[in-house]
């Protein structure tokens, strides 16, 4: 289940996920709950583009959450299925995402999170 704030007009979009809570077979590692330097490059790159950015999680506390959320980067809570790998389930996250907000998206960008910064718009 997704939780969502979108614009009332169709956007571009950059999105992202950050799932936690199981193994990370990328880094070798369970990555920590709520930890916000995971994503900060991500984050201020598109801040500093002022694009519209959404970061999926299952990580972050609602603190933290309206700490960083601002008008260009949204935090979506979702129900991550531990059962699947999170590279499967983010796919089927983003398909669920477009087909209830395919009237709110007018391009969609999709990144990883961690070990990446968007340069240019």
């Amino acid at each position: 289940m997704i939780h969502h704030k979108l614009a009332d007009k169709p956007e571009n979009l950059v999105c992202a996920t950050l799932l936690t809570g199981r193994y990370d077979v990328n880094r070798n590692e369970q990555l920590s709950d709520d930890n916000f330097e995971l994503v900060r490059a991500w984050y201020n790159s598109v801040f500093r583009l002022k694009m519209r950015g959404i970061i999926f999680h299952n990580t972050f506390s609602e603190k933290t959450s309206k700490r960083y959320e601002n008008e260009y980067v949204t935090f979506m809570a979702v129900d991550f299925d531990k059962k699947l790998n999170a590279n499967v389930f983010r796919y089927l996250l983003y398909q669920e995402f477009i087909r209830a907000h395919s009237s709110f998206v007018k391009a969609l960008f999709v990144t990883d999170i961690a070990d990446v910064e968007v340069v240019v718009n």
